[in-house]
This record gives structure tokens, C-alpha cells and sequence, in this order.
């Protein structure tokens, strides 16, 4: 990977050098404006996403993606639009059904493509014939995860460093991994929407825009995710509940309901808001605990209710995210469990991980996955029965950082499955892994009830833009997998130490 800017005039690169600075502000102060206050009574953003695009926003987790909307809905020959953080959407009806709305090529104003890549691609790579480039590990799961290549474009660049920073453009948006945020948000989109609407001025209020949008004749149940969306922006969005997991689905009572990945929404018209959540704190603890006395900590609050306390750290989470409306009422005390300090609610769980970076200790519980994999008629084919003994072992492995920075230790993950795609649970893996000072071999301890293993080691040397090449085994009882092979790039590192922390 190498800087290539040559084929680029004076002025791109330095509309390209402020592009990048307003992406680096813009990663740390992310999601601000759609935050809480302490009593939970949302804070609004200026502008709010307009009705034509809160579909699409939602579905593509808008405030991960796009950030918050800093434009009103605007009206230009037919096409409605409105500026985000990192991008621009526009509605087209005349459009075929699920094309109507999409990103504008902004992208392609900042650069033009480079000529296809002749190379042979890495392994994990998505490539498309389309533009001769590919995507490679770094940045394919988020690519895959938010929208793939309908929602951002073909990629018009393969991977390179840019003004010191690793970076990859597509139609629609451009990728920049940065290495010092944590390690699931370290791929970001650059602030391209902000860049744009300076150039045009997309914050003036256009009198041709429309207040209301057109009536829909095509009514779906799909209408119902604006208003789960906007509850989810207005109360965390998915650094609190996580994605979406799967479409909306109309209950018996009339109601709709969606699962994501930490939590169930509800909407329904008699609620509060309008949305509720399900009580999955409670159908996973099997009820609450005998109520307890007040704490004599002056920073709790108890909730008479349930006789339960809420401390800090939970009580900060619970404030600033909605509390009742969103969590419901604690069901027991905060407690130690498997090594972490949990707190259950009627609606979530609640986890404090003490040693992950600052601004991410506090997150839910994937409530919301589990319950969607194990429900019978839940909106996905259930999972199979298992077989036992399994018949066959799959070995599925990633590196948790595909580009490691200086200074932070690779944490590499397996997952074994049979051949009906079910966990595997007490399978052995050993890890080789390749560098040039030599092979080092980890034995992994035991697959857990998700089938899934670690272990995490240091780089003790450091030589920028190396790889790394490693391979896993897994056995279970008398079977052995196919071995698995993959590959990170050293951004500052080389030899690991032979003594991992697992």
C-alpha cells in the first residue's frame, strides 16, 4: 500500500487533505447531537431525517453510517435529497420499486477511478469486475455488513495510504480505518456530506422544499421503521441496540415488531412514544429478584416498583439512554458474572466491561440475536437440530485488527460448526502463526457455547506494511478440520511474543 496522489491537480489533493481533517473531528464528536440528557427527554439534532429517507436511514444504521442529517429536505428537478454527515441520499419516484432512494457519487467529485488492478487479490477480498478493484478484509465487513455495493458503489481505488492514513474509495463513499478507535469502529466514513454542503450551502432552507412529503399509495408494513429509527436515534442508536436483524413483522394484535441485535422493538401506537420494547431482560433472567433496601450510595436511585437500586456505572447508561421508557425497571442489583459487572432491566442486561477503551465500557447484551435464533417462528428459518456426534467440523477464522497499529496487541478468533452450521462446543484449535522471525504455535483454550475461541498476543518488533500469515486447526473428539488460513497487515509490528493471554 502506497500514497498515489500523483495523477491528482494541486487542488484535489488539498480539497482532499481538508476532507480528511474534517473526518478525523468529525470520527471523535460522531453522534453528539443525537444524544440524551440526564432525565432521558431526547435531545433532537437541527435538522431530522425527512420522511422520504428515514426508511433507508434506518436500514442501513444511519447514524453509524451517514451521522446525523445537517440539511433540510430539499426539492431540485424532480429528485428530493438531504445532506448527512457523510453523504447525501436522494428520493427519485420515478424510480423502480427499492431504487427510489440511494447515496449520490460524491466520491466522484473528490477523485476519478484508477485503472483497474492487474494483481493477484488476498484471499478474503470481494472483487468486482466492474472497476477491477476489490475490497479487501479490512474494509469488506463493514462494507458487507452496511449495504455492499448497492448502497455505496463499486470501489473505484483498492486500498492505499493516504495522507498517513489507510483509506479506500467507492462510488458513494469513502472508507478510512483509523487506529485509534476502537477496534469494531475503527472503519469509518469520511465526512464527504460536510464537504459538499459547504460547497453549495445545503443548510439554507429552499422555499420549494416540501413540508410534508407526497402520499404513498403503495402502503407497506416497511412504514413502520421510521418510527422504530427515530426511536433509535433519538435514545443511542446502534452503539446502544446495534443493527437491525430482520424485517418488520405485523403481530396478531395489529402491532409491528423488529428485532436487532441487542434489544426487540414494538411499535405501537398506544405506547408512550409510540415504540416499545420487549421485556427480554426479564424472559432471560426467568424474573426478578426479591426486592432488596434502598442503597446507601447518594449517587443511586431506587425504584420502589421492583426494589431494586440503580448505581453508577448503570445509572449513567440508564439516564442519558432513555431510562424507563427505554430499559424498564431493574429486576436485581448489580452483580459480577462471568467476570464482568451486569445489571439486569425488564427490557436489556446491561454489561460493564472494565477494561475495554473509554466511551465503550457499557453495552447491552445481544439479547435480541438470541432470542431471534432460538424462537420458534421467528422472522428466520430456525437454526437446525444438532447431530451428535457432529459428522464434519467447519473452521471459520479472523484476525480482530486486519490492519494492526503500533502499540496494540492482535487478538486472533475461531468459531467451530458442524455441518448443520450449529457451534461446536469443547473443540481444541491450535494457531501457527508465520512471521520472519519464525513460526510461533498457540494452543487455544476450549470453543465456548458459541462455538467461538481466542487468543491474543504482542508484536515485540515493529516493521510497517508487513503481513502476517497464519493458520488454525480445529479437533473435536476424532474429528479434524480443513486447515483455516488468513493474513493481517502489519501496519508498525512483526514478531509476536511467544507468550499469549487468551
Amino acid at each position: 500500500m502506497s500514497a498515489d496522489v500523483s495523477r491528482h491537480s494541486i487542488k484535489s489533493t488539498l480539497r482532499l487533505a481538508s476532507l480528511l481533517s474534517i473526518a478525523s473531528w468529525l470520527f471523535s464528536a460522531c453522534g453528539a447531537s443525537s444524544s440524551v440528557g440526564v432525565s432521558g427527554t431526547a435531545l433532537s439534532p437541527k435538522f431530522t431525517v425527512a420522511p422520504h429517507f428515514q426508511p433507508t436511514y434506518s436500514e442501513h444504521d444511519g447514524l453509524e453510517t451517514l451521522g446525523d442529517p445537517i440539511s433540510p429536505e430539499k426539492l431540485d428537478g424532480g429528485i428530493y435529497y438531504q445532506y448527512f454527515q457523510n453523504g447525501r441520499l436522494e428520493f427519485n419516484g420515478a424510480a423502480a420499486d427499492g431504487a427510489q432512494v440511494s447515496l449520490s457519487p460524491l466520491v466522484l467529485e473528490i477523485r476519478k477511478p484508477d485503472p483497474p488492478n492487474t494483481g493477484s487479490p488476498s484471499a478474503r477480498a470481494l472483487c468486482f469486475a466492474e472497476t477491477g478493484h476489490c475490497v479487501n478484509h479490512a474494509f469488506r465487513p463493514y462494507f458487507e455488513k452496511y449495504g455492499g455495493v448497492y448502497y455505496f458503489g463499486y470501489p473505484i481505488t483498492d486500498m492505499k495510504v493516504e495522507d498517513g492514513r489507510v483509506v479506500q474509495y467507492f462510488e458513494r463513499a469513502m472508507f478510512v480505518w483509523d487506529e485509534t478507535l476502537p477496534p469494531d469502529h475503527q472503519v469509518r466514513l469520511a465526512a464527504v456530506g460536510i464537504w459538499k454542503c459547504a460547497i453549495v450551502n445545503c443548510t439554507a432552507v429552499d422555499s420549494a422544499s416540501p413540508a410534508t412529503p407526497p402520499p404513498d399509495s403503495t402502503q407497506t408494513v416497511m412504514e413502520i421503521v421510521p418510527a422504530i429509527g427515530a426511536f433509535v436515534s433519538h435514545y443511542g442508536g446502534a452503539d446502544v441496540f446495534g443493527i437491525p436483524i430482520s424485517e418488520p413483522q405485523k403481530l396478531a394484535d395489529g402491532t409491528i415488531e423488529q428485532y436487532y441485535e441487542n434489544v426487540i422493538f414494538v411499535a405501537d401506537s398506544t405506547a408512550p412514544e409510540g415504540v416499545r420494547l420487549r421485556p427480554l431482560g426479564q424472559e432471560f433472567k426467568n424474573g426478578p429478584d426479591p426486592a432488596v433496601a434502598p442503597s446507601s450510595d447518594p449517587d443511586a436511585v431506587f425504584e420502589p416498583a421492583t426494589g431494586h437500586n440503580i448505581v453508577n456505572p448503570f445509572r449513567q447508561f440508564y439516564d442519558e439512554h432513555g431510562g424507563y421508557i427505554v430499559f424498564g425497571h431493574p429486576i436485581g442489583e448489580m452483580q459480577i458474572k462471568g467476570g464482568i459487572l451486569v445489571q439486569y432491566f425488564e427490557n436489556a442486561r446491561m454489561e460493564w466491561h472494565g477494561g475495554a477503551p473509554k466511551g465503550f465500557e457499557m453495552r447491552l447484551t445481544n439479547y435480541g440475536r438470541r432470542k431471534l435464533e432460538r424462537e420458534a417462528g421467528a422472522p428466520q428459518p430456525a437454526l437446525p437440530t444438532p447431530l451428535h456426534p457432529p459428522q464434519s467440523l467447519k473452521l471459520n477464522v479472523w484476525a480482530e485488527s486486519p490492519i494492526l497499529p503500533l502499540g496494540q496487541g492482535q487478538t486472533l478468533h475461531a468459531q467451530v460448526m458442524n455441518e448443520h452450521n450449529v457451534a461446536v462446543v469443547g473443540a481444541s484449535v491450535v494457531a501457527i502463526i508465520h512471521t520472519s522471525g519464525g513460526d510461533f504455535t498457540f494452543v487455544l483454550p476450549p470453543t465456548r457455547e458459541d462455538g467461538q475461541t481466542s487468543v491474543t498476543f504482542v508484536l515485540s518488533a515493529w516493521n510497517a506494511g508487513a503481513f502476517v500469515t497464519y493458520e488454525m486447526r480445529a479437533t473435536y473428539q476424532s474429528l479434524t478440520s480443513e486447515p483455516a488460513r488468513d493474513s493481517f497487515v502489519q501496519w508498525f509490528g512483526a514478531t509476536p511474543t511467544p507468550t499469549p493471554s487468551s
